[in-house]
């Protein structure tokens, strides 16, 4: 018998048609998956990695962890004093890190332990927005952000289950840096770059261990600072 002209798909085509679908919805699905997840390795590796191994360099050259030089509207933060160190790797930072409407700022500064008084280098992270100028300013954080926080974590600590151990963490305690262009601290027009200063026109400290610390999972909107200790974390 010939097929009828008004006659409409059979099941088999209709599944057809369906696992098709199925799977060009999958792969699309996959391709956002692994654009984030290079967006998110980006953020690890420049900024966070790169400000990592200059405060590292500019250990074994000064025998001191990179932190910032309180004096008020004068304040210098720790990029600059790592460039002057001989450490140009700093003007190649992406300070703030940017993808899409996610904005990552961060610092390198040493805090010290409200219970224990010691002290611990580390690189304060912080959701900036930029302004019309350029200048970048801290804010809450955004489910994007803390995605970003996630994956940091996870690739520093292996998990990102606990937030009070390991050398990720995230802090209650707003510890917001200020931003400066890095290019007007060094005034010299010859080197140009884009990148911002992370800087504190204050000493920072916080309850880092105890029963008082007050560590949690990051959760959206919040007031909060993500913290890695890149040598050594708080016990």
């Amino acid at each position: 018998m010939k097929r009828s002209k008004n006659a409409g798909f059979t099941l088999i085509e209709l599944a057809i048609v369906l696992v098709v679908i199925g799977l060009i919805i999958a792969a699309v699905l996959k391709g956002e998956d692994l654009i984030q997840n290079a967006r998110m390795l980006n953020f690890v590796t420049n900024p966070v990695q790169k400000a990592q191994v200059g405060a590292m360099a500019y250990y074994d050259r000064t025998g001191q962890f990179p932190s910032g030089t309180q004096s008020g509207t004068n304040s210098t933060g720790a990029l600059y004093k790592m460039y002057q160190a001989g450490i140009v790797g700093v003007l190649e930072i992406n300070n703030p890190f940017t993808k899409g409407s996610t904005q990552m700022g961060v610092a390198l500064t040493t805090i010290t332990d409200n219970t224990s008084t010691a002290t611990y280098p580390v690189i304060v992270i912080t959701p900036v927005t930029v302004s019309s100028s350029g200048v970048p300013a801290s804010t809450t954080w955004t489910p994007s952000a803390i995605g970003y926080a996630n994956y940091l974590k996870s690739r520093v600590d292996g998990d990102s289950s606990s937030w009070s151990t390991g050398n990720v963490r995230f802090i209650r305690t707003p510890i917001a840096p200020l931003f400066k262009s890095l290019q007007v601290e060094i005034g010299n027009p010859a080197v140009t770059t884009n990148t911002y200063d992370g800087y504190f026109t204050y000493t920072p400290s916080a309850t880092l261990t105890g029963s008082s610390a007050v560590y949690t999972t990051p959760t959206a909107n919040p007031t909060g600072t993500l913290l890695y200790f890149y040598n050594q974390q708080p016990h």
